[in-house]
């Protein structure tokens, strides 16, 4: 039996019904995985997993199509926010452009609910992205309470790179980068 081989050169495996499937638009593969056959004989695709094409570089145009496929009311994620320490350790929190509102409130764009009760409700905290500059805030929003940036009491808004930690209530977070001058979805 012949062994099938992507673009690099790495043997593709169907194994269990996996099936080979590159998106033609943006050269993404897709997984179809798991195929169900219901009462009626009719098939039901259950899971699709979408990975990066081997060749390791993805041309601009396929991120810029990617963006662009998705649906309207959807932003693109530019960073995350990861609980280091305190309530909900572990957890990851997408950041999108624009500021993101950080509380326990679900009207919060970043949710914290995990217990700490030293964190405003109403989002007195945000983290905001530039879409233009390419550059991240880390902002206090009237928090009497003022969180920390690095250890220093940030009162106003100050500037938020790769790796920060910020001290919200009790709660650590670490921001990480995803978007910046280099890579971006303009």
């Amino acid at each position: 039996m012949a062994q099938k081989k992507d673009e690099g050169g790495e043997l593709i495996s169907n194994k269990a019904g996996i099936e080979d499937y590159r998106d033609e638009k943006t050269g993404l593969i897709v997984w179809n995985k798991d195929v169900e056959v219901q009462d009626d004989q009719t098939e039901v695709e259950k899971t699709k997993l979408i990975g990066r094409p081997k060749n390791k570089s993805v041309p601009k145009a396929v991120i810029e199509v990617a963006a662009e496929a998705l649906p309207s009311d959807t932003d693109p994620c530019v960073g995350w926010l990861v609980v280091w320490d305190g309530p909900g350790k572990g957890t990851s929190h997408v950041i999108k452009p624009g500021l993101n509102k950080v509380g326990r409130g679900a009207d919060c764009d970043v949710v914290l609910d995990f217990g700490d009760t030293t964190i405003s409700k109403s989002g007195l905290v945000g983290v905001g992205y530039d879409p233009r500059r390419h550059n991240f805030a880390f902002v206090n929003l009237g928090s009497k309470n003022p969180p920390d940036r690095n250890d220093e009491a940030v009162w106003t808004q100050s500037e938020l790179n790769d790796s920060d930690k910020l001290l919200i209530g009790d709660t650590t977070l670490v921001f990480v980068e995803f978007c910046n001058t280099e890579r971006n979805w303009s």
